[in-house]
């Protein structure tokens, strides 16, 4: 940051350049040392102003909602309306899973199409993030439900973006890397738990 000195050195020019030079150095001591931590929320004020009235309101804003889910892991997930599971699903995840022996082997015809099949994402999440998956839908499309057994078992080899653009009758574009999906799971109790959106990779 550059401060320019006035050319008329009036008693107010002199005080708004010794502000200007103060600022420079604190905007300098700040940029050297270590980030400050955040202000807690009750620092901050959410306004409103109607010119009608007129009036100005002013209140404290109030912490996001979160929800908390005990996995079977021994660990718990806690997560707002802002956050996502991100799961890697592409041909380069899958084959890496498959040698470490946390999911079942597919057909390379069926990774390559695609990325992890339907099998493959099942198996990851849950030994990702210890929750059992019960339902997969893509928009207004279900793409997998755990109590229609045969129907679903016919999907188990195709891979995720086969699924979802046979299911949901989509095109992804060639340039797409990401679907959301939004997914019902069940914790180690067998109780049905929310869970936030899932963002799975199906492309480098």
């Amino acid at each position: 940051m550059i401060c320019v000195e006035p050319v008329v050195h009036t008693s107010r020019t002199i005080f708004l350049t010794r502000m200007m030079r103060h600022a420079c150095v604190m905007g300098n001591t700040l940029q050297a040392s270590s980030p400050l931590p955040p202000p807690p929320l009750s620092t901050y004020r959410s306004r409103f102003a109607n010119l009608a009235l007129p009036c100005v309101v002013s209140a404290v804003p109030a912490a996001v909602a979160t929800n908390t889910v005990t996995t079977s892991l021994g660990t718990t997930l806690t997560w707002s309306l802002w956050d996502r599971l991100e799961v890697d699903g592409t041909a380069e995840a899958a084959a890496a899973a498959e040698r470490e022996g946390s999911v079942e082997r597919e057909g390379s015809v069926e990774r390559e199409a695609g990325g992890c099949t339907l099998r493959q994402f099942l198996d990851r999440f849950k030994a990702t993030h210890g929750l059992e998956v019960g339902m997969i839908s893509y928009g207004r499309s279900m793409l997998y439900a755990e109590w229609m057994g045969k129907k679903m078992e016919a999907r188990m080899g195709w891979s995720m973006a086969q699924l979802v653009q046979t299911v949901a009758k989509t095109r992804l574009p060639p340039d797409q890397t990401h679907v959301a999906l939004s997914i019902s799971c069940t914790d180690k109790d067998d109780n049905d738990v929310e869970v936030p959106t899932v963002h799975l990779r199906i492309r480098p």
